[in-house]
């Protein structure tokens, strides 16, 4: 009784994997194929107009393509729209009603000793293996954060000229 409809389930993704693995298989030799003729076409500018003016136009070249791009992929299809028969809440007011409750101190505290114990080696994992980048984000922090600090110190002190003597 279910065979034939695993039998069904089972050519439904096979077919749909041996799509994916075709399309992909005609993507990759294309997409390598454009890589290559962005090369030559920019060989051949900069021959023709020189490094500077050859990179600016391949530049307009890739923004006029991403702006046709962008004009294709937000044309929407017209959708009929439903009457709306009383005005909906937003998202933010329901996300407001259903998490005001969660943020309790009583709800907290009890949720943060439960799963405190757990997190805490996954986070220490993560703080680990992401040292460099956590270390390079303090430094860039401390080096803005100090200058903003230093510049406030720094109009704190400067003593003010007395004109009178």
């Amino acid at each position: 009784m279910f065979q034939a409809l695993i039998q069904k389930a089972e050519g439904a993704v096979g077919s749909a994997v041996n799509k994916v693995a075709f399309r992909a298989a005609v993507a990759v030799p294309l997409v390598i194929a454009a890589g290559f003729g962005i090369a030559a076409l920019t060989v051949t500018l900069t021959q023709a107009y020189g490094a500077a003016l050859s990179y600016t136009i391949m530049a307009g070249v890739f923004v006029a393509m991403a702006a046709i791009t962008a004009v294709i992929m937000s044309r929407k299809e017209p959708v009929a729209e439903p009457e709306a028969e009383e005005p909906a809440t937003s998202v933010a007011e329901d996300v407001a009603k259903f998490a005001t409750p969660l943020f309790d101190r009583e709800t907290m505290v009890p949720l943060l000793a439960t799963a405190g114990p757990i997190a805490l080696p996954a986070l220490l994992r993560l703080g680990a293996r992401n040292l460099p980048l956590l270390v390079m984000a303090v430094i860039v922090a401390l080096f803005y954060f100090g200058r903003s600090l230093g510049h406030e110190s720094q109009s704190a002190e400067k003593p003010t000229a007395n004109p009178a003597e």
